[in-house]
């Protein structure tokens, strides 16, 4: 329930409600998607919504981005790491972890700060000295000693060399430990279900647009239309209405009496059913298929026909 207001201002002691978050990769970054009922103060409501958030995704990204009301806050990274668990010096416990574990890629699964974490030792003297044959070794031993459940409780890894280690993204780490390429493997391991990560962040010059970009949308709504349901495209369709209002249509696809209208919108609204269910009309379609960024609100869902479907990137 959105806490209340008065004149539209949040007070002080009422804390900002998450509705959702989206950890994705963009452009090399690991980006935690915060979405919140109202504008986010960080002096306020940062300390708060660093403590209710995932983990292992907070702990992992790059850089937060505060979604609330209008307004989009990108928060770097060295803004909220004094906010992060931190009860225990990482130098002592890497210390202590480097005289349990054997040199020789040993490997242990610890709890850290109150989560688990993945220690591995590495035979070198510095972390920059760690060359293919480590990874080929640390693929081989991954692979045949660690579990999926494992890898899924794992928050950070560490990797450990005589004089000094680096913590990595679990999630980058073990897409590469079970990837086919070196080790001696010939194929690759599904990713165990971590939270997986997806490519779906798009910046743009109104703030952040969630989901793929109208060129990759578009590009989906072709790939269906041509290989799912075999019909002849037709793109950049201009209709002209009675009142001589212009209308541009993404696709039209053409088979034996069969026609199917494709439009792509980052967002669907009870507007979109409406000018769809008229191209629908003057064109004389059959069904209409809509390209969306997000899954359509419970209004939009409820205006639908059988003859209008709704489907987003992910399901493409």
């Amino acid at each position: 329930m959105t806490p209340s207001t008065e004149h539209g201002v949040r007070q002080k002691s009422e804390p900002v409600e998450i509705i959702s978050t989206e950890f994705i990769e963009h452009s090399g970054e690991y980006v935690l998607i915060v979405n919140t009922d109202e504008k986010v103060s960080l002096s306020r409501d940062l300390p708060a919504i660093i403590g209710s958030l995932n983990l292992k995704e907070v702990l992992n990204c790059d850089r937060l981005i505060l979604a609330g009301g209008n307004s989009r806050v990108k928060v770097d990274r060295q803004m909220f790491s004094d906010l992060l668990p931190r009860s225990e010096n990482e130098g002592v416990f890497v210390d202590r972890a480097r005289g349990l574990i054997k040199r020789d890629y040993g490997l242990d699964v610890t709890i850290k700060d109150g989560y688990s974490v993945l220690t591995i030792r590495i035979p070198i003297n510095d972390v920059a000295e760690f060359a293919d044959k480590d990874s080929d070794n640390l693929k081989s031993i991954v692979r045949g000693q660690l579990p999926h459940h494992i890898m899924n409780e794992v928050v950070s890894v560490y990797l450990i060399s005589d004089s000094n280690y680096v913590r990595l993204n679990p999630y980058s780490f073990f897409e590469e430990m079970l990837s086919a390429e070196g080790g001696g493997c010939e194929e690759s391991i599904e990713l165990p279900d971590m939270g997986k990560v997806r490519p779906r962040l798009v910046e743009g010059k109104d703030g952040i647009i969630f989901g793929v970009s109208e060129e990759e949308m578009r590009g989906l709504a072709r790939k269906y239309l041509t290989r799912k349901l075999k019909l002849e495209v037709l793109e950049n369709v201009l209709v002209v209405d009675q009142f001589g209002v212009e209308y541009n249509v993404d696709f039209v696809g053409l088979g034996d009496n069969y026609r199917v209208l494709a439009c792509c919108y980052s967002d669907v609204g009870i507007e979109h059913i409406g000018l769809v269910r008229m191209l629908m009309k003057d064109l004389n379609m059959n069904e209409a298929i809509i390209v969306a960024n997000r899954p359509a609100p419970e209004e939009v869902l409820e205006a639908l026909t059988d003859s209008i479907k709704i489907k987003t990137a992910d399901e493409l």
